[in-house]
């Protein structure tokens, strides 16, 4: 039972990160088209 629980932390903490950095690279890809588009 503790082993499933330790299971289930690790699986959220490594969601959150996954979501962290998907949200990091969509702001930054976001920057990088509004300074593209300024330069046009």
């Amino acid at each position: 039972m503790e082993c499933d629980r330790k299971h289930k932390f690790v699986a959220n903490l490594y969601f959150h990160n996954l979501k962290n950095i998907l949200y990091i690279d969509f702001k930054e890809n976001t920057k990088f088209l509004l300074d593209v588009r300024k330069k046009n």
